[in-house]
């Protein structure tokens, strides 16, 4: 299927060996690309990158601090705006976005001589080394990428079984461009979603899972440390078990519902978005996200409770209150 998009470089040209890293996102999320983008470079530095974000929905103002970043840290950056009619008719669910599947484009958008890259999330941050997951060996296998042990304990097979098979989590890719374009698993996988019945609940995660089963390199944890809001008990006790060990993670990854940017979040590991947010070029935008709904009025409330910020636990009561009057 022809893709429709236009690309702008920014920066300096690609080095020689250069590591090449993706992030993807729709207008909805730039900024949050922007701050993942931001803590990678800044973490990393001092290694040859490339960078390559694809996005839609940009406006001029959101082109010219995602184009800051090569002036920042001196690194090409290819901005590559896609239509998103694209994957229109893949269909989303729940607080998944169809923008979720630009990532499957990444063998078409990038150069063939481009072999590998790094793909992130963007309700992700970097905050570690990434030298070891960039040079890791790939073996014979299309990608790598860490366990989603919370979706192994709540998926069940067509059966009504629970998945007896590995589950992996696509918020951090090492893809192997060159076995992809050869085995057409960027293909096969959007195939997979429009020949579903309805829209996949983890949208690309699941399609890439189908198609690729087994044939993955698992990723330690620390590549890819999944954090939740209020996770149920024994979700959070099998994560919990899953990333043991892990005493720093290079990469935290906020893989539920609740994000750090929004203000009913309450992971512990939201300040590191907020440290990187509040020295990048996104740091003047409003910030955090109000509530929208009674339930997400009354984390926020509880939230700031807990923090000992009682007048604006006051408010967001108040706002949970007119809010179940109104509706």
């Amino acid at each position: 299927m022809p893709i429709d998009y236009r690309t702008t470089h920014c920066g300096p040209s690609v080095p020689d060996l250069a590591f090449h890293i993706a992030l993807c996102a729709d207008g909805a999320y730039l900024p949050h690309l922007g701050v993942a983008a931001f803590s990678l470079l800044l973490n990393n530095a001092d290694k040859p990158l490339a960078l390559t974000l694809v996005v839609s929905g940009a406006d001029d103002a959101d082109l010219r601090r995602l184009g800051s970043l090569a002036e920042l840290f001196h690194v090409p950056v290819d901005l590559i705006e896609l239509n998103p009619a694209a994957v229109a008719q893949l269909g989303a669910s729940g607080h998944i976005s169809t923008a979720s599947y630009y990532r499957l484009f990444l063998p078409t958008l990038l150069p063939d001589t481009v072999e590998r890259v790094l793909y992130l999330d963007c309700d992700l941050v970097v905050d570690g080394d990434l030298q070891p997951l960039l040079e890791i060996d790939l073996g014979d296998r299309p990608l790598a990428a860490a366990v989603d042990r919370v979706v192994e304990l709540t998926r069940r097979e067509p059966s009504g079984d629970a998945l007896d098979r590995r589950y992996f989590n696509t918020g951090v890719l090492m893809m192997d461009l060159a076995q992809w374009r050869r085995d057409n698993l960027h293909g096969r996988a959007l195939e997979y979603a429009r020949q579903a019945e309805n829209p996949l609940q983890y949208a690309d995660q699941d399609a890439l899972n189908a198609v690729v089963d087994d044939e993955v390199r698992l990723l330690e944890p620390t590549w890819n440390y999944m954090v939740f809001t209020r996770l149920r008990a024994d979700l959070q006790q099998g994560l919990d078990e899953a990333q043991a060990g892990v005493k720093r993670p290079a990469v935290i990854h906020f893989a539920g519902v609740a994000k750090p940017w929004q203000s009913w979040c309450g992971s512990r590991y939201r300040r590191r978005y907020e440290d990187y947010r509040s020295v990048s070029p996104w740091r003047s935008l409003p910030y955090p996200e109000s509530p929208r709904t009674v339930r997400q009025a009354i984390m926020a409330a509880e939230l700031a409770t807990t923090e000992d910020r009682m007048r604006e636990a006051v408010g967001y009561f108040r706002q949970a209150l007119a809010a179940k009057q109104n509706g």
